[in-house]
């Protein structure tokens, strides 16, 4: 075997799927130092992917690095198990070659000894290598799709790692996770944020089932939430028990596990997440602390577009929390305008007064459903109606005008009809406030046990906030406060 006394060399490690807790990886790298003793090279760098493909594409970090030591003149050799661990599509091995002939760095596999770069008939048997092991790529890959469809459409659970709020094998709901995701859904619906649910799994200690490694492929802990993370399992047909492949719903299959969710609910997340009109809170990493930031509007003399932001400001009493114009202490308003500024206590306690009121003449259903058009109007309408009738039955039956089994017989298609309505307003309803104010009997106890969140998605799709400015000196009272009402 050749000996290259003195010369640096780079381990790079790498295996797909790695069932084995990080030992597939550590048997290559074992063999590579083996490799680098037997021909008496340093190894000064050790690069590994775990649980990464070469395949498709995705960012390999320790490939990267590799690639890095290379153009940086770090190293003189790269040593692998085998050249498919390296590189399983065309455009990473051509980079490979690249690179390697550039920075004049050696190729060694502990299954195929070393790569000839330096002639033209070794490039190729390098570029053939490559192109047969992409193929052998594309095989795999159209043969696990058709297997993953396949387990679709017999109704199968999804493969893969374990999903949140089942048992490993998907067939059984987890009796931590299951209820605190459809806690999450529900209050999403309500007018909650995807970010501050995330945040709240965080803080129950409820991780996502993936897990974080350190760069020799250990586990460290399980992941964090984040928005997307959870959106994505939000939006997932699985939870609601419906089988799906790559977007496509098969509705004629009956899945084989348990819902966590309706599919109502699935339909009316789908609906709510994917709304471009949607309205998210722009401070990244923090939600709202005050019910009227960056909803409520300046009133000020030319200042068409400023909302209401908060400031600590010093009274004789000491600091007080004021609603100011975004503008107020900017370059960027419009040039010569006026702006306002109010207490935040006191505010907050008007606009309470007055939605709670406004919510106290029980038509809001109606005047909300009618802001999202006809259809939704008719569909409150039908489904009022429905309840009544409902209603009626049971008062028949006290009444000894029927029996119960009468009544069974009549509810049965009364409650079909009602479910049917209730999917449909659900879907419609992209801001989750039609589902949140349905059923609320005291509208004063709604308001004061709902949390911001809620408190802000009734006030956004009800009402426009305007602070009025007042003379100097002069008391600001409610009316110095406009309400343009938006149903």
């Amino acid at each position: 075997m050749t000996t290259d006394h003195g010369g640096r060399a780079a381990i790079y490690a790498r295996i797909s799927e790695d069932r084995q807790d990080g030992a597939g990886v550590a048997r290559q790298i074992a063999e590579c130092r083996e490799l680098a003793a037997a021909r008496g090279l340093d190894v000064v760098a050790v690069h590994q992917d775990n649980n990464i493909s070469a395949y498709t594409g995705k960012d390999r970090p320790g490939f990267s690095a590799l690639m890095a030591d290379m153009a940086m003149g770090r190293v003189d050799v790269v040593l692998a198990w085998a050249v498919d661990r390296l590189a399983r599509n065309t455009e990473d091995n051509e980079r490979l070659l690249v690179a390697a002939t550039k920075s004049k760095v050696r190729i060694i596999t502990v299954q195929g000894g070393e790569a000839d770069l330096e002639t033209a008939g070794g490039k190729f048997v390098a570029r053939f290598t490559a192109l047969i092991s992409s193929y052998e790529s594309d095989i795999k890959a159209a043969r696990i799709s058709a297997a993953a469809r396949q387990r679709a459409t017999a109704g199968r659970p999804p493969g893969g790692i374990r999903k949140f709020g089942y048992s490993k094998d998907h067939r059984e709901l987890d009796p931590v996770e299951a209820p605190a995701l459809r806690e999450a859904v529900e209050a999403i619906l309500s007018g909650s944020s995807v970010r501050s649910q995330a945040a709240r799994l965080n803080e129950r200690g409820l991780f996502t089932p993936s897990r974080k490694r350190k760069s020799d492929g250990a586990e460290r802990g399980r992941n964090l939430w984040q928005t997307t993370t959870l959106r994505n399992t939000l939006l997932s047909p699985a939870i609601a028990g419906l089988v799906s492949y790559k977007g496509e719903l098969f509705p004629d299959v009956e899945a084989q596990w348990p819902a966590i969710i309706t599919p109502s609910q699935h339909h009316a997340l789908v609906a709510l997440l994917t709304n471009p009109a949607r309205r998210t809170n722009g401070r990244k990493g923090r939600g709202a602390k005050y019910l009227g930031s960056g909803l409520f509007k300046c009133g000020g003399q030319g200042c068409p577009d400023g909302r209401m932001v908060t400031s600590k400001q010093r009274r004789k009493n000491g600091h007080a929390t004021v609603y100011v114009c975004k503008y107020s202490h900017s370059d960027h308003g419009p040039a010569g305008a006026s702006h306002t500024g109010r207490n935040v206590e006191l505010t907050d306690r008007t606009v309470r007064e007055v939605i709670v009121a406004r919510l106290e003449k029980g038509d809001i259903q109606q005047a909300l459903a009618r802001s999202k058009g006809q259809d939704t109007a008719e569909l409150v309408t039908e489904r009022d109606t429905v309840r009544q009738a409902m209603a009626d039955l049971a008062e028949a039956v006290g009444a000894g005008a029927m029996t119960v089994a009468q009544m069974t017989a009549a509810n049965a298609g009364l409650m079909a009809r009602l479910e049917e309505l209730n999917e449909r307003l659900e879907a419609a309803d992209t801001t989750g406030v039609l589902a949140q104010l349905d059923g609320v009997t005291s509208p004063r106890d709604y308001w004061d046990s709902a949390d911001l969140e809620r408190r802000r998605a009734v006030l956004d799709a009800l009402v426009e906030v305007v602070i009025l400015p007042v003379g100097r000196g002069l008391p600001a009272g409610p009316e110095s406060i406009q309400f343009n009402w938006k149903v």
